[in-house]
């Protein structure tokens, strides 16, 4: 049975008030399908089997399978994860969990043995502080022909060393760009 939800108010029944969770279960039976027919932002938990939403952010996700574009959670346990954008503090699944763009999270753990976690077009960050990582590729340019001069009107140029290899360069050029974005 798939259930479809266009609002917060038609999920309202689902809320349990003591564990601050919505359990979507019917019956005493988990829905097997809970559709989002909008961006559900709670902060809660949510405990369904299956979840097909747009965008969610709760507390902690605990589903069979969840299917989004944007998750943004606490805590998230599932057995697959697909979706657009993950952000959380852990994520634990049983196979597979995916992301089209990013994955940002402190851990992320696969239960089956063969499990699989990965990103199609964008990053994977898990476990590594941001700025670590920054000072981490600050430190591998400073270690590189390179020279990098900032204006007092704030633009930046860098000099390279043209025998340098193209790839370097580009992985110099996304360093230095990550930096700029983060200041």
């Amino acid at each position: 049975m798939t259930k479809e939800f266009n609002n917060l108010e038609e999920i309202q029944k689902y809320y349990d008030k003591k564990t601050n969770t919505y359990v979507f279960k019917e019956n005493d039976e988990h829905i097997d399908v809970v559709k989002f027919n909008f961006n559900l932002e709670i902060k809660s938990n949510i405990d369904a089997f299956d979840i097909d939403a747009w965008n969610i952010s709760a507390f902690n996700i605990n589903a069979d399978n969840i299917n989004a574009n944007n998750i943004n959670a606490w805590d998230i346990i599932a057995n697959d994860i697909n979706a657009n954008n993950i952000n959380a503090h852990n994520i634990s699944y049983y196979a597979v969990c995916f992301a089209y763009c990013n994955i940002r999270c402190k851990s992320i753990k696969g239960e089956k043995e063969n499990h699989k976690h990965f990103v199609l077009d964008g990053v994977l960050e898990d476990g590594i502080n941001r700025l670590e990582k920054l000072e981490k590729d600050l430190k591998y340019i400073s270690e590189q022909d390179f020279q990098i001069y900032r204006f007092p009107n704030g633009r930046i140029i860098f000099g390279v060393d043209i025998t340098n290899c193209p790839s370097e360069q580009e992985k110099v050029k996304r360093i230095l760009e990550e930096v700029l974005e983060n200041e």
